[in-house]
């Protein structure tokens, strides 16, 4: 169809009109004739077969000012082109052509009137899907999920939380606090280290709390366990989840967090296992609060009785508290609740983990009513605590000269009878079996750890005992003379002791705590072997004995794979990092609000969780502005919610309900989630 001037007489005449109109009836009657023309230079590109370059049928067209008015009158009379929007700040117009007319030269007619300034497609523009050129992204499925294999498993196009498309909007602020209650944080980690929230109001190292809050140089954090201002990671879950939450973005290295950019305020409660008090979790968050935190990520909790101290203490924070459901695989609603996620709180949010394909973690907790939503949490990638080698002995040498033996019916030596690596192990009887009655001992050399944080004994074991009556027990010493009992963990195994008992039919590593020796000019490590009067057995290999601690030296590969709550709970609290940055004046409600209300609803999620679906970064950065948010009504089981939002269409109070179920079961201690 071509653009033809009607028929009709000119209603109003402006400068120039005579000559404007005999124009426009001259190129009407060669656009008859000839069709359409090829566009000026500086139109619009040829529109491509897969993506069209600019909105069919309308323009921007910018009239001079003193005609703009008519001019838009006269074109709407003899073309039927009519004026969608008008913008005020620069004149334009966004005007729509009759059906079927070629965009080209309805664009060719304006750029030859005198009266238009300018004219130019409504050009489509696209989410630029902002990739960082961190080398492990494409590890990171629970941002960017194409379906690409991750840790052995293939996952679904698009289950993702939609990190890039999130990030066109923004990737975040160094003003956002993010703080990370947990096992610590390796704050010098290069994926880390300036995300590392400072206290401005604390003088490195002079000695002195200089602001006052009871803290002696509290730089980047605290350690409530070992309540010093050291914090960082003896176990390596904090660091991971820091690196979850804000792993520093298009640095060319390793992972990038949800947001590039936040600060993680370094809190640690939790000891090398994992394991912490309600108390200490309660002082890490008054102090969070206290310093200002945005949000608290709790990736950690238990199934004991719900304590009032811990609920109250999160209920009087100014932070948006993001909490983990747990790994029992059960329904918080109807079996055994999980704290903190399970107080009906209304700064918490409850999160279960969600797996390649958008489905439930097989592990993860749920539960319609206690369990607010989901997001990625198995085959998670991120940041672990540098660590290096203090001191080692792989006996290689076939001598223990440097050890000291003894206790009664000692045959403590080096053999070639099995080995970890090389050629040599140590064993407590070479070549027999150990004897009744047998208490005897072999300890190391002294070990220098004045330098050193987070020290852990790590070794491998092969061989057996009589179960349940004979075994090997691990000691550690600061005098070689009055010896203390340390925790033991073996792989898969979450129980701690102090020896093992039993067979080992391959080489198993144990790791031990050492944290209690920390900074003690000199250490030792000793394997105890004790058996009663009845059986013997071969007795136990020991290769590959090291000490470790805490390092500021990287080779690169400080990263690793984890699943749980615990990785889920962390992709909250990093969104919740955007949408503050995005808009700083939004509180904790509404914050949570933006959250919960634009998730990606999906099937598996449907009466699993509160809203039925996966958290959605990017949804979440564009979805309407919550504001008003007021709790009321609130009785055991229910608490009505109001607020206003900026959609003409939400203009009203809406309402919405959430129940929690309560129950009374055992104390325990609050522990990884």
């Amino acid at each position: 169809m071509s653009l033809r001037p009607i028929n009709r007489v000119k209603r109003k005449s402006t400068a120039g009109s005579g000559r404007k109109l005999c124009w426009l009836i001259a190129l009407g009657f060669i656009l008859a004739a000839t069709g359409a023309i090829a566009a000026a230079e500086g139109g619009p590109p040829e529109p491509s077969s897969q993506t069209p370059a600019f909105v069919p049928g309308e323009l921007l067209v910018k009239f001079r000012a003193e005609v703009r008015k008519e001019a838009a009158a006269d074109y709407q009379e003899w073309f039927d082109i009519s004026t969608r929007k008008t913008f005020a700040i620069n004149g334009y117009q966004q005007v729509k052509l009759p059906e079927g007319v070629d965009i080209e030269e309805a664009l060719e007619l304006y750029l030859e009137d005198p009266d238009v300034e300018y004219a130019e497609p409504n050009y489509l523009v696209h989410a630029n899907q902002t990739a960082p050129d961190d080398n492990e992204f494409a590890r990171l499925w629970g941002l960017h999920n194409t379906g690409q294999n991750v840790n052995g498993t293939n996952g679904t196009a698009d289950a993702d939380i939609d990190a890039p498309e999130a990030w066109d909007v923004t990737t975040g602020s160094s003003d956002v606090v993010v703080a990370v209650i947990d096992s610590g944080v390796d704050i010098n980690h290069p994926d880390l280290q300036s995300n590392i929230w400072a206290n401005p109001g604390e003088t490195p190292d002079n000695g002195i709390d200089d602001d006052g809050n009871g803290y002696i140089d509290d730089v980047n954090g605290w350690d409530f366990y070992v309540n010093d201002n050291d914090p960082r990671d003896a176990n390596g879950h904090g660091t991971h989840v820091a690196g979850t939450i804000a792993a520093v973005g298009n640095n060319s290295i390793g992972v990038t967090g949800v947001s590039w950019s936040a600060k993680i305020m370094a809190l640690r409660f939790l000891d090398a296992w994992g394991n912490g008090t309600t108390a200490a979790a309660i002082e890490a968050i008054e102090y969070a609060s206290a310093m200002g935190a945005d949000i608290i990520n709790n990736s950690w909790g238990s199934t004991s009785t719900p304590s009032q101290s811990l609920k109250e203490a999160i209920e009087a924070s100014g932070a948006l508290v993001v909490c983990a459901a747990g790994n029992s695989g059960w329904n918080n609603d109807t079996y055994i609740q999980h704290y903190p996620s399970g107080y009906n709180s209304a700064n918490i949010i409850a999160v279960a983990a969600s797996d390649q394909n958008d489905n439930r973690a097989s592990f993860s907790n749920y539960g319609p009513f206690s369990v607010d939503v989901a997001a990625p949490g198995t085959n998670i990638y991120s940041a672990a605590p540098g660590r290096e080698t203090v001191w080692q002995d792989n006996f290689e040498d076939n001598s223990i000269s440097d050890w000291t033996t003894g206790g009664f019916n000692n045959t403590w030596s080096t053999t070639g009878e099995e080995a970890s690596s090389g050629a040599y192990s140590l064993t407590d009887s070479p070549g027999a079996n150990y004897l009744n009655d047998t208490d005897s001992w072999a300890y190391s050399p002294p070990i220098n750890l004045s330098n050193h944080t987070a020290a852990k004994l790590e070794f491998k074991i092969y061989g057996n005992a009589e179960a349940g009556y004979d075994g090997l027990w691990v000691d550690a010493s600061s005098n070689g003379s009055t010896w203390y009992e340390v925790n033991i963990q073996l792989p898969g195994n979450p129980n701690l002791g102090t020896g093992v008992t039993g067979e080992f039919a391959s080489w198993t590593t144990v790791v031990a705590d050492l944290e209690a020796f920390d900074h003690k000019n000199t250490v030792y490590v000793r394997f105890w072997l004790s058996s009663d009067n009845i059986e013997v057995r071969d007795g136990y290999y020991i290769d590959d004995v090291k000490v470790t601690a805490a390092s500021s030296s990287y080779s690169g590969d400080e990263y690793t794979f984890k699943s749980g709550t615990s990785m889920a709970t962390p992709h909250v609290a990093g969104l919740a990092a955007l949408i503050k940055a995005h808009n700083p004046a939004l509180t904790p409600t509404e914050v949570k609000a933006l959250i919960l209300g634009s998730v990606d609803r999906k099937a598996a999620w449907t009466g699993v969780v509160a809203t039925g679906g996966r958290i959605n970064a990017a949804s979440a950065l564009v979805a309407p502005q919550i504001s008003d948010v007021q709790v009321g009504s609130i009785t055991e089981t229910t608490a009505v919610v109001t607020w206003t939002t900026d959609k003409p269409s939400d203009s009203i109070v809406q309402y919405g309900t959430t129940s929690s179920g309560w129950g009374s079961y055992p104390s325990s201690e609050s522990n990884l989630a």
